[in-house]
């Protein structure tokens, strides 16, 4: 019972991980060709105010800004995307170890010799008895 919760949300966790990791992969593209389109865009066009671009800052408020302005912007965003995937990632990979460990802690494992006996993945030592009187250490 405990494998099959811990199992169910971990296999819950990977899949909202990743997700998240294509968002952000698909987020990453888009947002590197539209800096490829904002510098080729004054070298293309030849209408007047070519270099000016409307960027949007957030919630609705938007600015006039060249296109070298634009693209600086750009590469925040950029580094703020790429810096959101790293975390993502490394939360992804210990959601894997995670899932490694839960697999090896419920994984029967057979005795090597003794008396233990294996139940749900945890060694019993069983019931011997320690014969020699204990010395005190100096």
């Amino acid at each position: 019972e405990a494998k099959k919760r811990t199992s169910t949300w971990l296999a819950y966790e990977l899949h909202r991980l990743e997700e998240a990791l294509a968002k952000l992969s698909g987020f990453d593209a888009d947002l590197k060709t539209l800096k490829e389109i904002v510098i080729a865009l004054p070298h293309e066009t030849e209408h007047q105010h070519t270099n000016e671009l409307l960027v949007l800052l957030g919630s609705n408020y938007y600015v006039e800004r060249s296109a070298k302005q634009a693209s600086e912007i750009l590469d925040r965003r950029i580094r703020w995307n790429n810096t959101q995937m790293e975390r993502i990632q490394r939360k992804r990979d210990h959601v894997i170890a995670q899932q490694k460990i839960t697999n090896e802690l419920f994984a029967p494992k057979k005795a090597t010799g003794g008396e233990g006996k294996v139940r749900m993945g945890v060694f019993d030592i069983g019931g011997g008895q320690c014969t020699e009187p204990l010395s005190p250490r100096i």
